[in-house]
């Protein structure tokens, strides 16, 4: 991906990015990619049909074209679909490191705000959100009250924890359910059989 200081520098001041200008007066760049001019050209004209779709506000740069999409794309031509916040970050940062995904830390899935991107690992992304994972990695009790700590906690194989004194009275509240159900089915046999004895 093309990546650029003096872009980058006019893409975050308050004025629209000058494509053409900046072009016009960095022609180097055409050699650097080894491109031909006219793929100079048509490279930068995309680039300022990108930074149309974007909003420049206080805080995020916020993504206007395909508004239905939680995160928006962008076609690169003869490349392929991408998403925006990607494309902004690699465009100004360079490319995002390998197994790494960028993570809005203003939250605004729209925004492609360098400043609010960051590269994480998947889990880090994840535990950020506010999805089911994250939420449960916040907890600090099981749902019976019990803390989980270093001696009270072990990992499920397939992904997950419990909580180790809950484990130990399962089976003893297990047990007291089937003496239960045994005293009732036992009861129920009774009466069943003075019935058929009565009638």
């Amino acid at each position: 991906m093309l990546k650029c200081g003096r872009l980058r520098a006019d893409a975050q001041g308050d004025e629209a990015v000058d494509v053409r200008g900046h072009l016009q007066t960095n022609p180097c760049h055409g050699k650097l990619l080894n491109m031909t001019r006219q793929q100079t050209i048509d490279a930068y004209l995309f680039l300022l049909r990108f930074w149309l779709n974007v909003e420049k506000t206080e805080t995020c740069w916020l993504w206007l074209a395909n508004p239905d999409e939680r995160y928006g794309s962008v076609y690169v031509p003869g490349f392929r679909n991408m998403a925006a916040h990607r494309f902004a970050y690699e465009l100004l940062c360079g490319p995002i490191p390998g197994g790494m995904v960028i993570d809005h830390l203003c939250r605004n899935t729209k925004c492609v705000n360098p400043d609010h991107l960051e590269p994480v690992s998947n889990r880090a992304n994840i535990l950020r959100g506010i999805g089911h994972a994250a939420l449960n990695a916040a907890k600090t009790h099981c749902p019976k009250g019990h803390p989980y700590d270093e001696t009270n906690t072990y990992r499920i194989p397939k992904g997950g924890r419990g909580c180790n004194q809950c484990r130990k009275e399962w089976p003893l509240q297990n047990i007291e359910k089937h003496r239960e159900r045994s005293r009732l089915s036992t009861a129920k046999y009774r009466a069943r059989q003075r019935l058929k004895n009565s009638g």
